[in-house]
C-alpha cells in the first residue's frame, strides 16, 4: 500500500488520512478506516459525512483550545462522541498563548509572519508538546479513548490544521503500534504534501513584510512541519526516559493492558 492510498479526499476537510495498512508490531498492518487523523471538520460537506458513516465513525477527538472550537466548531453528528482534549495550555505566558493570538488575529496571514519576525521557534512547540503538563495530560488522556474505543468502530482525531498536535499525538499512537521510526516520520511529513501550496502563499506574505530570509523559510515550518523539530522532540524523550515507549507508559501514563488493547483491536491479526 502507497501512502496515496491513505489519503482521504473529503471536500472542505485538508489533511485528512487514514492510519490503516502501515506496518506494525510484527508484520501486522493497521486496520482500514479505524484510525483517521485529519485537521478541523467545521468545513465538511455531505460526501464527507457520508464517508464518516460509512467507516462506523462513532468517535472525535478535537485536541483544540475552547477558543477554537467555539471559534470553527465540529458538526454534530448523529451516533458520534465528541471529546475536546486541549493539549495546549489556555493560560497567559504558556505555550497556548501565541496559538490563541493567532487564533484571534484580525489577520491570520500577518500574524503568523509577525510571530516569526518576533523570534518564535517551532521547535519549541513540539518540545513543549512532550514536556508541558498540560500536553501530557492530553495526549496521554486522548490514548486512553482510543484504547476504550469499541471494536470495530472508527475514530478521529483531529487540530486546527492536523499538523502539529495531531502529528504529535500521531508518532505516539504509530509508536505502541509498533510502526518504525522512519514511517512515522514518512506519515509525519506527508502535511507537506497536503499543505505545499499553502506553503508557498505564506513565503509569498512573508516577502511582502520582509526581506529577511530565515523568516521567509520558516513559513515551511508554522505553515508545513518540520522533520527536524519532530526528531529534537523525540530524541529529547530519549535521553530523558530511554525510548518513547518508556515516556509513553511512565508520563502520558498508558499502561500494558491499555496498549495491549490498542494493538489487539487496531493491528491485523497475522
Amino acid at each position: 500500500m502507497t501512502d496515496n492510498d491513505r489519503i482521504i479526499h473529503i471536500e472542505g476537510v485538508h489533511n485528512i488520512r487514514d492510519l490503516g495498512g502501515l506496518t506494525g508490531l510484527d508484520g501486522r498492518r493497521i486496520k482500514k478506516n479505524l484510525l483517521i487523523r485529519s485537521s478541523r471538520l467545521v468545513l465538511i460537506q455531505e460526501d464527507g459525512l457520508e464517508f464518516l458513516k460509512s467507516i462506523n465513525l462513532s468517535t472525535i477527538i478535537d485536541m483544540r483550545t475552547t477558543y477554537e472550537a467555539t471559534k470553527r466548531p465540529d458538526p454534530e453528528l448523529e451516533g458520534v462522541t465528541y471529546h475536546r482534549i486541549g493539549v495546549l495550555s489556555e493560560e497567559p505566558n504558556e505555550m497556548g498563548a501565541t496559538y490563541s493570538m493567532l487564533a484571534r488575529s484580525k489577520n491570520e496571514d500577518e500574524a503568523l509572519v509577525n510571530v516569526l519576525i518576533s523570534g518564535f521557534d517551532m521547535s519549541h512547540v513540539y518540545m513543549d508538546f512532550v514536556e508541558q503538563p498540560f500536553a501530557i495530560q492530553g495526549m496521554g488522556q486522548a490514548l486512553k479513548l482510543i484504547a476504550a474505543q469499541p471494536e470495530g468502530e472508527a475514530i478521529l482525531f483531529h487540530c486546527n490544521g492536523g499538523k502539529d498536535r495531531t502529528g504529535t499525538f500521531t508518532v505516539f499512537l504509530l509508536t505502541i503500534l509498533g510502526v518504525d521510526k522512519d514511517t512515522i516520520m514518512d506519515d509525519f511529513e506527508m502535511t507537506n504534501e497536503y499543505f505545499a501550496d499553502e506553503i508557498e502563499r505564506m513565503k509569498n506574505v512573508a516577502r511582502s513584510m520582509t526581506d529577511d530570509q530565515k523568516v521567509i523559510d520558516g513559513m515551511q515550518d508554522i505553515a508545513g512541519v518540520s522533520r527536524a523539530n519532530m526528531d529534537k522532540a523525540m530524541e529529547s524523550i530519549i535521553a530523558k526516559y530511554g525510548s518513547v515507549m518508556d515516556y509513553i507508559r511512565n508520563v502520558l501514563g498508558v499502561t500494558d493492558e491499555e496498549i495491549n488493547e490498542i494493538r489487539r483491536k487496531y493491528l491485523e491479526e497475522i
